[in-house]
């Protein structure tokens, strides 16, 4: 594939959950975790985003191909205006120095005021190389985000 410039930002629909699963399972790879990929539960995760209208997947796309994509949902928990969560960011290892990060943050952030949400919150939990995880965090920045406490788990 040629070295990838500019992308286009779509809603993912049904017809893409076989190349979603691709990424999921190749994130998986990239991930320090050590967990292993469950094509099931993948399934009915994306499954949730494209179905439930709290949630949504928003994708970046190349040449008709998939190359990064977000999945998001928003909860008004205690407050009269919902939090926007992002619960997966990728972009492909093909895709990583072209437009599709900040493409794909700019969508997150239309999609959270589209949705009257007065936060949008994301977390660096990938277990991704050193590289890549400051490369989030600084795209993460980029777009406006700040840190704000950190993020604590134990492998059980």
């Amino acid at each position: 594939m040629a070295r990838i410039k500019r992308v286009s930002i779509r809603r993912a629909v049904d017809d893409d959950l076989n190349e979603l699963l691709y990424f999921a399972d190749r994130s998986n790879d990239e991930s320090s975790y050590n967990v292993k990929f469950c094509s099931k539960a993948s399934r009915a995760f994306f499954k949730t985003h494209l179905d439930h209208p709290i949630a949504d997947i928003i994708v970046a796309e190349y040449e008709g191909s998939i190359v990064g994509g977000t999945m998001l949902a928003y909860s008004s928990e205690f407050h009269e205006q919902p939090f926007c969560y992002v619960n997966k960011f990728w972009v492909s290892p093909m895709a990583r120095g072209s437009d599709a990060g900040r493409q794909l943050l700019q969508a997150v952030l239309k999609w959270a005021k589209h949705h009257n949400c007065s936060h949008v919150f994301t977390t660096a939990t990938a277990g991704l190389d050193e590289k890549n995880q400051k490369l989030f965090i600084n795209l993460m920045k980029k777009g406006g985000m700040k840190e704000d406490g950190p993020v604590l788990f134990v492998s059980i």
